[in-house]
């Protein structure tokens, strides 16, 4: 329906972010770390570059995707996802071409 208007429709869906300044509880960061593949938590930067691709015209034939921006792996993120209340930041953005 909003493909037809050339409105593509995805989601950034962001797990565990790294804060700088903000309080956590002890030895929360390096629960967190031990399970991702990176070795680290993402930044803010590292979901604003996912937006900004999905924004632009290397994405220009995307849609419906959900990207998840998050090194932690599997079950885990899931099950705090849930436990957070955390889901997918949606995003609406005009097609940038036309057939």
């Amino acid at each position: 329906m909003l493909g037809s208007r050339h409105i593509r429709v995805n989601a950034v869906a962001p797990g565990a972010i790294d804060l700088p300044g903000e309080p956590r509880e002890a030895g929360l960061g390096a629960q967190f770390v031990s399970q991702t593949a990176l070795g680290r938590l993402a930044i803010p930067q590292d979901v604003a570059r996912v937006v900004s691709f999905q924004s632009g015209e290397a994405a220009g034939f995307v849609t419906g995707a959900v990207i998840i921006v998050s090194s932690v792996i599997g079950r885990e993120r899931e099950r705090r996802a849930d436990q957070n209340g955390a889901g997918p930041v949606g995003l609406l953005m005009p097609a940038t071409s036309r057939f």
